[in-house]
């Protein structure tokens, strides 16, 4: 790992007020009309703790990936050991910082369990890299206490280009998804769930998730998948990321675990139960 570069972003952030009452998702929109890599990690639904701030980034400074046992920084690619753990070797220290304050901004693939569990060995996937993340270095803040937008940098302060930007028209484009096929039939299904269950009983797993791809061809503005999600199932954790021609895009309720100043919490959903009648019914179901 001697030859891997490291990663400069700066020890503290400066914090700037964008603006007021600024129609958030409308001003992503507009910032994901100009650039290829981007996101927004947005916080909707009821409020609580973990749903106060909204993030957007836009353009980062670099872009890292995995695949096995290749880093690839800005498509240049080093051979390492675990791509992972190198993260942690190029990466700078924690900031001085209370809010956020950019750094890596991405996914982990399920696949990327190869990093960190040496006795399993998933098979990659053809399409997407094991992890990839964006280095961003500045972004913007929604604090939807007050309704402020706040800007941070470190070194290049780009927050003229963003207010240029705020200022262009949405182009709306027609959004459309085509369903093509499933990954399994029914049949398929049901004897996988019952070899999984073959297995509980066993004692080999005690819970395990069968799913199943639905492929889609989809046209116009992709960004209208997550329009519509956030329409239908605002929640507390969704997010937009955009890698070129890769979209990821999802909502959940949950909080899987969050870590800050060295304690983590952790909020899993253990499973679901069906809605009551009334309110009274649903705090009961809860219990």
């Amino acid at each position: 790992m001697k030859n891997l570069p490291k990663i400069k972003i700066g020890q503290k952030p400066k914090y700037v007020k964008f603006g007021e009452d600024i129609n958030f998702f409308e001003l992503f929109q507009k910032i994901e009309q100009q650039f290829d890599t981007c996101f927004i990690l947005e916080s909707l639904g009821e409020e609580e703790k973990f749903s106060r701030y909204s993030l957007i980034g836009f353009k980062p400074s670099k872009i890292i990936s995995a695949r096995e046992n290749i880093l690839i920084i800005n498509d240049k690619k080093y051979q390492v050991d675990n791509p992972y753990l190198a993260l942690k070797e190029i990466m700078p220290d924690q900031v001085l910082a209370k809010n956020y304050a950019g750094g890596l901004v991405g996914y982990l693939s399920y696949e990327a369990v190869n990093y960190f569990e040496p006795s399993v060995s998933v098979k990659v996937h053809d399409l997407f890299d094991q992890f990839m993340f964006g280095v961003y270095e500045d972004g913007i803040i929604l604090d939807k206490h007050t309704h402020e937008l706040f800007y941070f940098y470190y070194k290049v302060n780009r927050i003229a280009v963003l207010k240029k930007i705020n200022q262009y028209r949405i182009n709306k484009t027609n959004f459309k998804a085509d369903f093509i096929k499933d990954t399994l039939t029914q049949k398929q299904h049901k004897k996988i769930v019952k070899k999984v269950k073959d297995q509980i009983i066993k004692g080999n797993t005690f819970q395990c998730e069968v799913g199943f791809k639905s492929e889609y061809k989809i046209s116009g503005n992709q960004l209208g998948i997550y329009e519509k999600l956030r329409e239908i199932n605002p929640s507390p954790f969704m997010y937009y990321f955009k890698f070129t021609n890769k979209k990821i895009v999802g909502a959940s309720p949950e909080l899987l675990f969050s870590l800050r100043d060295g304690e983590m919490t952790t909020r899993p959903l253990a499973g679901t139960i069906k809605r009551g009648k009334n309110e009274v019914e649903d705090r009961q179901l809860a219990r």
